[in-house]
């Protein structure tokens, strides 16, 4: 794993929220643009605190609504710094590099596809950053990328697509492809 602290963190802040205040994902810290996550993780933030807003703003829980939004929030923004780091980790490898960023696509794509099948939850978080099972997997890909060897790319790819299996939509990891999707609907 790629601590939070190395970069490419340009700035973050400790506090996503307060008893009466949020942040969105961008003002709590940014990242390299490398995996283009801003718009669609301020997107689901906006949807959380929309949530909050329309179930009760003045509300006895709301300090704790608005807590696990900043929870929430910091939690990504650090799953999103682990997966860029080891995108950056892997950078004189290229197939080493585009396993680890399947990462990212993965996660996305179940989401958007969880989300326009109404299966989404306000709970979610964004990139599957609160999935147990996708993240532990996930989490020994990223330990692993970044001391395979060119030569040992193509099995950690198979052994990759293999762990994930059950998240993969649209073709992703599949090498036939040679890293072309189609759109995915």
């Amino acid at each position: 794993m790629i601590p939070w602290s190395d970069p490419p963190v340009q700035r973050r802040f400790t506090c996503a929220a307060g008893d009466d205040w949020a942040l969105l994902p961008h003002a709590v810290g940014f990242l390299d643009a490398w995996l283009s996550p801003g718009i669609a993780q301020t997107l689901f933030a906006v949807d959380r605190l929309g949530r909050i807003l329309a179930n009760g703003w003045r509300g006895p829980d709301r300090a704790r609504r608005l807590a696990e939004y900043g929870k929430a929030v910091l939690g990504e923004l650090a799953w999103i710094d682990e997966i860029t780091g080891t995108c950056f980790a892997c950078f004189d490898r290229f197939d080493v590099l585009c396993t680890v960023s399947m990462l990212y696509f993965i996660a996305a794509i179940y989401c958007e596809q969880r989300e326009r099948a109404g299966k989404g939850s306000a709970e979610a978080a964004f990139l599957l950053a609160d999935d147990q099972t996708y993240r532990a997997a996930a989490a020994g890909i990223c330990r692993e990328a970044t001391t395979v060897s060119k030569v040992q790319a193509a099995t950690f790819a198979e052994q990759t697509a293999r762990r994930l299996a059950t998240y993969i939509r649209g073709g992703l990891c599949d090498p036939a492809r040679r890293n072309m999707y189609p759109f995915i609907e």
